[in-house]
């Protein structure tokens, strides 16, 4: 079919960051060169009209070869390109979840994809974690993890995505607060562009300590701002003088009681 007749609902995308400009090029290079390897994935709608279920960056490709573009110096365009798709009966939330799980298995989806998607499961459709887990064949303490990623700012998210953070030292991140991480990422960044993890970990855990060492020089035992309280006490009592006892024997004892 023509790829412009396809509907393409951006809610059902399996990734919170859509593809490059560079990779629906290489993608529609492919498709001229190679032939199309795997038919879209759609379902129809009240109008009748073929929704894309899974396959929204072979649509975007084949969409820019009927416009045409220009890659590596070469002129790429073909206005009569058609793709294949096949339908398939389900609504937006089987959608959904058939792309997730699409994507999942054909690893094109980053954690920060993962955690988002899982949010949208969770806010659209009222999964519980444990059901996530069991969807995305996670153990239910990584969609925890996955949860956390969110806090992240966006520029951390990115770093992520693109895999120059790595997900354990982007939980560690989340330890300090949000103005002095961006100074950790910065130390802690390679020439090529990655982040060195046991660096984040070492700051992280300095920071901390730093932290913690100037709250209790500040405070000296008490919190700030509050004044120095003075705390009354009991008088103590006088002690008073224990008299020695003297042991009496059974027969003085009996003849006391007599």
């Amino acid at each position: 079919c023509n790829p412009n007749e396809l509907i393409v609902k951006e809610e059902l995308r399996g990734r919170h960051m859509p593809p490059t400009d560079e990779q629906i090029m290489q993608l529609a290079v492919s498709l001229l060169t190679e032939g199309q390897q795997q038919p879209i994935n759609a379902r129809r709608n009240e109008n009748n009209e073929a929704v894309v279920v899974s396959g929204f960056t072979r649509t975007a490709a084949a969409r820019l070869i009927r416009h045409g573009f220009t890659y590596d110096g070469q002129e790429y365009k073909d206005e009569n390109f058609l793709i294949q798709f096949i339908i398939q009966d389900c609504n937006d939330e089987e959608a959904f979840r058939r792309n997730i799980v699409e994507n999942s298995h054909r690893n094109q989806t980053s954690p920060i994809d993962d955690a988002h998607n899982q949010r949208k499961l969770r806010e659209n459709y009222g999964m519980s974690d444990a059901e996530i887990a069991r969807l995305f064949r996670y153990a239910p303490a990584k969609v925890a993890n996955y949860k956390r990623l969110l806090m992240l700012s966006r520029e951390e998210q990115v770093l992520v995505h693109e895999g120059k953070l790595g997900v354990s030292a982007a939980l560690d991140l989340l330890d300090v607060e949000a103005e002095k991480r961006q100074e950790i990422v910065a130390q802690a960044t390679t020439d090529s562009g990655k982040v060195n993890g046991a660096m984040i970990r070492e700051q992280v855990r300095d920071t901390i300590l730093n932290d913690d060492n100037k709250t209790e020089t500040e405070t000296d035992g008490f919190l700030p701002g509050q004044p120095e309280v003075e705390v009354e006490t009991e008088p103590q009592k006088p002690e008073q003088k224990r008299v020695p006892t003297k042991t009496r024997s059974m027969r003085e004892v009996k003849k006391a009681l007599e």
